[in-house]
Formats: C-alpha cells, structure tokens, sequence
C-alpha cells in the first residue's frame, strides 16, 4: 500500500530534523559570531551546499501541498511552513561548535519548499524521487 503524501512529508520531515539538526554535543551557550547573515556563494563547495538545500526540501513542498486542501493559498503555506522548519533547525545549530547556521540555507530551503509545493498545484506528475 502506497504511502499517503501526509505520511511522505512526516517522514521527510523527520529525516530532515536527524540530519540538520545537531544531535550531539549541545552546546549551554550560544555561537553568534558563526552566523553567515549574509547570503554569498563563495565556492563551488557552498553552491553545491546550496543545489543540495533547494533539492532537500521540494519533496516537502510537493508532500505539504498534495496533502492540503486545493487553492491558491497552499503553496504559500507550504513556504511558511518550510520557513519555519528551516528557522528551527537553523537555529538549533546556533548551539554547535560543529555546524554554521546561514540565511542562504534558510532562503535555499524556503526555495525548494516553493518550487515543490508550485509543482504539485500545477499537478507536477511523479512525487519528487519517483523513477519515471
């Protein structure tokens, strides 16, 4: 039996939370000055970072989306919502000496959770990942 979309995007949600967030070694004071506040490509390494956090979350919009009522409104609350996961997570990692929070991942992620959800109101075919 084929996974509802509600059932796809709480699973996503729950790999994204074990992956971005830092797990391990929580920190009892804050790393401000790790911040990247201004959104930059400074390397190939940070533009392949970036591709990866649009990919990352398109299937979360696309889920978000087919599993909410139609109208226009769901794509913007499939971009609200992703903001908001993304704002979590990013700053879940403000205590980690390991992980750098960044708006460019916050814009990259609200992205990708906006061209997800914009494919499937436009009935974008296969569920992001499905072979074709």
């Amino acid at each position: 039996m084929p996974l509802s979309p509600r059932a796809k995007l709480g699973l996503w949600v729950g790999l994204i939370l074990f992956v971005v967030v830092p797990w391990s070694n929580p920190q009892d004071h804050t790393h401000w000055s790790q911040v990247q506040w201004v959104p930059s490509v400074t390397s190939p390494r940070v533009a392949l970072d970036a591709v990866a956090n649009v990919l990352v979350y398109v299937p979360f919009g696309y889920w978000f989306a087919q599993q909410t009522s139609p109208g226009r409104g769901r794509v913007w609350r499939a971009v609200m919502f992703a903001a908001a996961l993304s704002l979590v997570t990013e700053w879940s990692q403000i205590y980690s000496h390991r992980r750098s929070p960044s708006m460019r991942d916050l814009l990259c992620n609200v992205l990708g959770a906006w061209w997800g959800a914009w494919r499937a109101r436009r009935g974008g075919g296969a569920s992001p990942g499905a072979p074709r």
